[in-house]
């Protein structure tokens, strides 16, 4: 999976989907989630939490934008475009993928490479 942000949103390319993730979601272009709820577009799970925020689920990571909310379970990715402690400390992710001035375009990520302590990664836009 790789993961880059621009225009405001984070872009995950997985095996199963494209998907962007801001205020809203979108899957494979042509599916806009803006509510809360329960969904599953082409292999992609979008969870839309009621307290905000969203959590995605392909290949086989689980992916959750800034929330404090405890429905989000437990999460591999936590993608927050400022660094929050407080989210950070309550959803517990094992990497934190952020933006900044300095860091990487893009980052690469499988769920047999995933970090065995909290990682932040910086993207640029």
């Amino acid at each position: 999976m790789d993961i880059t942000f621009s225009k405001r949103e984070f872009k995950i390319k997985g095996k199963t989907g494209v998907v962007s993730v801001g205020e809203r979601v979108k899957v494979n272009e042509n599916f806009v989630i803006d509510q809360p709820g329960e969904y599953e577009v082409g292999g992609v799970s979008v969870i839309g939490l009621v307290g905000g925020g969203y959590v995605v689920e392909m290949d086989g990571l689980r992916l959750c934008t800034a929330t404090k909310s405890a429905e989000a379970g437990a999460i591999d990715i936590a993608l927050l475009p400022e660094v929050d402690a407080e989210v950070v400390k309550q959803i517990d992710p094992w990497v934190v993928v952020t933006t900044g001035k300095e860091g990487v375009a893009k980052y690469t990520i499988s769920r047999d490479k995933l970090p065995t302590e909290l990682t932040t990664i910086w993207l640029t836009s």
